[in-house]
């Protein structure tokens, strides 16, 4: 009788031994597949870039619609791809840009804290990540399906929605592909814009 007990106790050490080692691999296999995305993006500036003239004290807060008080807390993601693209073309984006929030003044502003039905058009500026990766552009605009590669040419490593909370109106990385080559994503609050806004 103490043998099968010894003998089932020893096949159910095995199998627990079994099930941990197929975890582990699964674990060690993500923790790969992460670390091989990870390498191949790398952020090398960041700088905020305010409006070129400041805005008027009569224009410090812009009213939120009722709709768009109601808007989810979520960043909308928008991506543009450019075969063409050369190192003297980033300073003449970053001067557009600050003109750009001239006439644009909420996205370089922040959402108050508590939350009110307003944006505070305070010039603080947006977000702007230069990247380097050193996967091919056509990497990226021939995949059939978006993976974490796609994501972590967002700021902050965003696609879509996680930024929830976040004062900012409006963020943009410059990415660089190896052999040429960019991609601009932005990342702009739900509360003062969507896609369809960019389509206008």
């Amino acid at each position: 009788m103490g043998y099968y007990i010894k003998m089932r106790i020893h096949v159910y050490i095995c199998i627990l031994l079994a099930i941990s080692s197929i975890t582990m691999n699964m674990i060690m296999a993500k923790l790969q597949k992460f670390g091989r995305i990870r390498q191949l993006h790398t952020i090398i500036s960041q700088e905020t870039i305010r409006p070129s003239s400041p805005t008027p004290p009569h224009l410090k807060t812009f009213n939120l619609s009722l709709l768009d008080q109601f808007a989810p807390d979520m960043h909308t993601p928008l991506i543009f791809f450019y075969r063409n693209f050369k190192s003297g073309n980033t300073n003449i984006l970053k001067q557009s840009l600050s003109k750009c929030l001239t006439q644009y003044y909420p996205f370089a502003g922040r959402l108050p804290t508590p939350p009110a039905p307003y944006i505070n058009c305070n010039d603080e500026g947006v977000d702007f990540l230069e990247a380097s990766n050193d996967r091919p552009l056509d990497d990226f605009i021939n995949k059939n399906k978006q993976d974490k590669s796609i994501d972590q040419l967002f700021p902050y490593g965003l696609s879509c929605s996680a930024r929830a909370l976040s004062p900012k109106m409006f963020e943009v990385q410059l990415n660089h592909f190896a052999g040429g080559g960019a991609a601009v994503a932005v990342s702009m609050s739900h509360k003062l814009a969507d896609a369809g806004t960019m389509l206008n």
